[in-house]
């Protein structure tokens, strides 16, 4: 009885040993390389050395990006990014339509040429794109240019990178279905508008 016992107790615990194997493969092969395109211009938001890295894919055209923006990112601004906890960038998709493509290239540009007012830029056209009947447009692009007083040439130029191609890339290493997509430290946040899912993710 007892040779039974024991070889019941070393059974379990192989297959307690498989199982937390499989667990752990599993958890680490979903995690993905947030910077699948190479020779990319990055601005972060928050601590650059610190633990926690969050990336948002969207598209400037998008109604939830903007949503998310408004409702959502700032008590991850109070309560990580602020608190040195977070860093967090950006990445703009082109989805939507033609709007998407003229800002990806825009975004581009700005993280190029206008790191310091680039986040107020990000957030004014995200919020514009809600309310302001001129958005999109040539002369939209050419006041917002003009009222951070920056330099016209170099941000309408043909940006380093394809901003289609930069998107594709995103989407097949990334596996993004739809913008807005959320990924912490690697790991895809299925429900982003959850802050308890975005808790759990953060160390």
């Amino acid at each position: 009885m007892k040779k039974h016992r024991f070889t019941f107790i070393v059974v379990g615990v192989i297959i307690g040993a498989i199982v937390l194997i499989a667990f752990l493969n599993a958890t680490k092969s979903t995690k993905k390389n947030m910077e699948p395109v190479e020779n990319q211009t990055l601005i972060y938001q928050g601590n650059e050395n610190a633990d926690n890295e969050m990336l948002f894919l969207f598209d400037y055209a998008c109604h939830w990006c903007s949503v998310w923006i408004n409702d959502i990112f700032p008590i991850i601004k109070s309560d990580y990014i602020d608190q040195d906890e977070l860093k967090f960038r950006t990445q703009a998709m082109v989805y939507v339509n033609d709007s998407s493509l003229q800002f990806a290239n825009l975004d581009q540009n700005l993280k190029k040429y206008a790191q310091a007012d680039y986040d107020h830029i990000f957030y004014q056209i995200i919020v514009d794109a809600e309310s302001e009947p001129n958005w999109g447009s040539e002369q939209y692009i050419n006041d917002l240019i003009e009222i951070y007083q920056l330099d016209h040439e170099l941000l309408l130029a043909e940006p380093d990178l394809d901003s289609i191609q930069v998107s594709r890339t995103y989407t097949r290493a990334l596996e993004v279905d739809v913008v807005p997509t959320l990924y912490i430290n690697g790991i895809k946040v299925e429900d982003l508008y959850d802050l308890n899912q975005i808790d759990k993710l953060l160390k």
